[in-house]
């Protein structure tokens, strides 16, 4: 619909003026606007608007080199008025110009000066993040390049002096778009092979060198140590991209203060739990012996609160004797609380992304579904905790009433009670990491990272039960709040946890190869 759209756009303009070339960026910003009122502007759009926008204006008599740098510009300006980061399909919208001159018979070196050009005027136009456009932009035309036969080097040569004029013809002070492009060259060539790596990286460094740059000596100094850094990595990186994505994102999360953004989450974590808890009680209490629910519901709130059991308990106790008035407060509660929950993660998972937050009605809607997503799964842990807690007591009891104990049977219910919660919790992260960012993320990256976070979830919830036990033995400090203490630490555990975990998935989609 948006490539049809953008085509009758530009031929009802030649029609009328007879000249197109003028009118596509225009065009494309009216489609790429139109576009994300209805639906989110993905990058393939992005791409198939571009690729249509080239065509068709070329087809009309218009300049290919002109048409493609308009095209680019306005799809970058177009995504941006309805909340899209350039740097999510600068790539993208550069990879629209590649696909419409192949069909136009045309060759590879009419692309990068326009579509680097086209990027450039577009972040700046934006305020975009031009580091992470021209990097992703410089990797899209190398790949491209080299899978229609050209020399790597030579589309590297090019990519990187045509940012370097393109800096100085739109005012770009920084070096961002320099590094930027340089170290997009750089990992694509890796990627492609050593020794293209290699050579693309001396090849960068001669262009940075070379006295028509006109680069300050501490600039060259600067990319090439960077080009000599990221070298180094490129070569290990398909044996140890995962630890070095793990070490960044520990470096990511101090340096965007996660500590206090994970304190904001424990408190609408605890905000929204027991109201939650309520709702579980209330709705299987018409079904369920009341005993059962009391104590599976407390088995499953410590599996994910490691706090004092005892405290947990009894607060669960006190649920059930007020289980008609909770019934009356628990669902506006929770939902307060998980609206706070979710917009303090909205903002801190963006802050990870280095991302604007979510619009409130996208927040909203995200929050709706993500709550009811977590009920229902909290609801089927509870649900599946008792079958197979039900179902180890009849294995338990058979030999008792002379039928044989089947020690196969006994051996999966037993897995499998342990492995329902760790499997919910992860497929509760996964699809948080994979919706929540205001960016495309892979199910891949959004997988990885979902899956350490529970591995490491875990492991932070046994330490946390060795140091519980300790600290309700010598509870001299806090006395009897000791629990609550606990509880809230244990909070601020997670939020942190959950902040990693986003940060992990960001460092994964950069270093994937």
């Amino acid at each position: 619909m948006a490539v049809d759209a953008v085509n009758g756009a530009i031929r009802a303009t030649d029609e009328i003026t007879g000249e197109a070339t003028g009118f596509v960026r225009d065009a494309v910003i009216g489609v790429v606007e139109s576009t994300g009122r209805v639906a989110r502007v993905g990058r393939p759009v992005v791409k198939d608007v571009v690729s249509a926008a080239v065509r068709s204006s070329t087809e009309m008599g218009g300049s290919m080199p002109e048409v493609s740098q308009r095209a680019v510009e306005g799809a970058i300006l177009g995504a941006a008025s309805v909340g899209v980061h350039p740097e999510d399909i600068s790539a993208q919208a550069s990879a629209g110009v590649v696909e419409a001159v192949r069909e136009l018979g045309g060759e590879f070196q009419d692309v990068v000066a326009p579509a680097i050009h086209g990027v450039v005027i577009g972040v700046v136009a934006t305020s975009g993040d031009m580091f992470q456009s021209t990097r992703d932009t410089a990797s899209s035309l190398l790949t491209s390049g080299a899978q229609s036969g050209e020399d790597p080097t030579w589309v590297a040569r090019t990519i990187v002096r045509e940012v370097i004029r393109a800096s100085r013809t739109y005012g770009v002070t920084s070096t961002d778009a320099v590094m930027g492009s340089a170290q997009g060259c750089v990992e694509a060539a890796y990627k492609l092979g050593t020794e293209t790596g290699d050579a693309v990286r001396i090849e960068i460094m001669a262009v940075i060198d070379a006295p028509i740059s006109r680069l300050t000596p501490t600039i060259r100094d600067s990319i090439t140590d960077a080009l000599s850094e990221l070298s180094d990595e490129m070569r290990d990186r398909p044996h140890s991209w995962r630890g070095v994505a793990m070490w960044r994102a520990v470096k990511t999360l101090l340096s965007l203060n996660g500590l206090d953004t994970g304190a904001a989450l424990a408190y609408y974590m605890l905000l929204a739990l027991f109201p939650l808890v309520a709702l579980v009680i209330v709705g299987l209490s018409s079904f369920i012996e009341a005993s059962v629910i009391r104590s599976t519901v407390a088995e499953v709130v410590v599996f994910y609160f490691p706090s004092s059991k005892d405290f947990l308990e009894e607060a669960i106790d006190h649920l059930f004797e007020a289980r008609l008035f909770a019934s009356l407060i628990a669902i506006g509660a929770m939902l307060f609380g998980a609206q706070g929950l979710f917009m303090a993660a909205n903002r801190g998972v963006n802050r990870v992304f280095d991302c604007d937050p979510r619009r409130m009605i996208d927040v909203t809607v995200s929050t709706f579904g993500i709550v009811f997503l977590g009920v229902l799964l909290f609801l089927t842990s509870v649900g599946l905790t008792i079958v197979l807690q039900v179902s180890l007591n009849v294995l338990e009891d058979l030999p008792t009433v002379g039928v044989p104990l089947d020690e196969f049977l006994f051996l999966v219910a037993k897995v499998a009670s342990v492995l329902t919660p760790f499997l919910i919790a992860a497929i509760v992260f996964i699809v948080v990491y994979r919706y929540l960012p205001n960016r495309e993320v892979a199910w891949s990256d959004a997988t990885f990272g979902g899956i350490v976070t529970v591995i490491i979830f875990e492991l932070a919830k046994y330490s946390f039960f060795w140091f519980a036990n300790i600290a309700s033995q010598r509870s001299l400090l806090y006395g009897s709040v000791s629990s609550v203490i606990l509880l809230l630490v244990w909070s601020h555990v997670a939020g942190v946890t959950f902040l990693y975990g986003a940060a992990l998935t960001k460092e994964a989609s950069n270093l994937r190869p």
